[in-house]
């Protein structure tokens, strides 16, 4: 097997062996009922649980960044980019909408959104490696699969193949960047990135121990947090364009 072969064998194998794993490990995996009683439910400005859904802001505001990017170097950025901005910015009303009224029903409007950006950034880093000429069919592939995978939750409580997709899509970035070192991809921008998320995830899993401490919730600091793990991303396509430019 040459290296091309073993390469790509590899990134088969980091895409499949995690799902392989998480289904044979555990069976279906339901919705913690609990996640939705976060521990700030302050009313303002008859904004009910007012820092979760405010805390979205940055969001739109790093959501645009990457749209006014895109138009601006069109020719050097690809349709999934496009994708991956429009996606970040429909996580902020998404999930405003979810904070609003934090049940089942509305926290699919907060994880469509959130599939949106994760398939859009990894179509587009398949994309600008592999420079195939086939991103449309690859990008409604992943887009359709990302829905699925939302879907997949609402009808059969299991939110496996979801928690799949969020965890591969670090995987594969992180893959990409080590194998595939003529890419755009920067490894101090990924790492930056995934650390932040990292952060996010963890200050989401310590709401009120953080709310208890600072008087502001984990999960509002979450957004921020996730929000700027984005804004990295942005940074390093904006690097890797002006450095071509």
């Amino acid at each position: 097997m040459n290296l091309k072969n073993k390469k790509l064998f590899g990134l088969a194998l980091t895409i499949s062996a995690p799902l392989i794993l998480v289904l044979i490990a555990k069976g279906p995996t339901p919705q913690d009922l609990s996640y939705h009683q976060f521990i700030d439910n302050h009313l303002c400005c008859g904004i009910p649980n007012f820092h979760n859904v405010i805390s979205n802001i940055l969001f739109i505001i790093f959501g645009i960044m990457g749209i006014v990017d895109y138009y601006k170097y069109k020719e050097r950025y690809t349709l999934s980019w496009l994708i991956f901005f429009v996606g970040v910015l429909l996580v902020a009303p998404g999930s405003a909408y979810y904070h609003w009224n934090p049940n089942n029903a509305t926290l699919v409007w907060d994880r469509i959104p959130m599939t949106f950006g994760f398939m859009g950034l990894i179509s587009s880093i398949f994309v600008d490696v592999f420079k195939t000429k086939h991103e449309k069919f690859l990008l409604v592939s992943l887009l359709l699969l990302g829905i699925y995978s939302v879907m997949h939750w609402v009808w059969f409580e299991d939110l496996r193949i979801y928690a799949w997709l969020q965890g591969t899509t670090i995987l594969v970035m992180f893959y990409m960047a080590i194998m595939y070192k003529d890419s755009h991809l920067s490894m101090k921008h990924l790492v930056g990135a995934v650390t932040l998320y990292i952060i996010a995830k963890i200050c989401e899993s310590n709401d009120a121990f953080i709310y208890e401490s600072i008087h502001y919730s984990g999960h509002s600091i979450k957004h921020l947090v996730a929000a700027f793990a984005v804004f990295i991303l942005i940074k390093m396509k904006r690097d890797y364009v002006h450095h071509e430019a």
